[in-house]
């Protein structure tokens, strides 16, 4: 207990990241959907029977700034929650641990906010989930193993093949006829977008100073 307790103090911003979806998640069983509105990128409402959206940039002028990231942190179902947290301890420890928490909490903000930006101007609205987040450690990650070998970065060639695979496959409409469908394809392509600009500025900076 003691060692799980250190380990968690050393890596704070990414446990913290998958405390506060885990608390979300079990809120969201307590208040429903008049929790998920608050945390969506923009306000829904009804009217006539009907969804209504907010605007983003009106949303941000009324100082609901938050609306840019809360939605990383919204997850609909246990198997959503549990592949993305999954993969944030594994990447998340390696950048926080390697980089510090400032890095960490950079790249949360960072990839958050692009992931979610990036599915809005789709035209969606509600959605949710940290997948954008988790695909821009992979590529942070995966630049920062490739380019400075020395840095104790690493991620299997094969995971890097096997999500760069997922994210192709859940584009295509195969992945809606076998049930999985609505899925937040823009988030992880802008999620993955954000890694690869920081982890190849990274990357250079640590080449830069040998």
């Amino acid at each position: 207990m003691t060692s799980s307790w250190a380990s968690l103090k050393q890596v704070p911003v990414t446990a913290l990241m998958i405390a506060i979806s885990l608390m979300v998640f079990a809120l969201i069983g307590v208040f429903g959907d008049q929790l998920i509105v608050t945390l969506t990128i923009v306000p829904i409402g009804i009217s006539s029977g009907e969804l209504v959206f907010g605007n983003l940039i009106q949303t941000l002028s009324s100082g609901q700034v938050w609306r840019l990231l809360s939605p990383a942190f919204l997850h609909f179902g246990w198997m959503h929650l549990i592949f993305n947290l999954m993969w944030v301890w594994y990447f998340g420890r390696q950048i926080e641990a390697l980089q510090g928490s400032r890095t960490m909490l950079l790249l949360l903000f960072l990839a958050g906010i692009g992931a979610n930006v990036a599915q809005y101007l789709t035209g969606t609205v509600l959605f949710g989930g940290m997948s954008g987040v988790v695909y821009a450690l992979l590529a942070h990650v995966w630049l920062m193993s490739r380019r400075v070998p020395q840095s104790g970065f690493f991620v299997p060639q094969m995971l890097v093949v096997f999500m760069l695979g997922w994210m192709v496959f859940t584009m295509t409409d195969m992945a809606g006829s076998v049930g999985f469908g609505n899925v937040a394809n823009e988030a992880h392509l802008g999620g993955l977008l954000v890694g690869l600009v920081t982890g190849w500025y990274y990357s250079s900076r640590r080449l830069k100073n040998r």
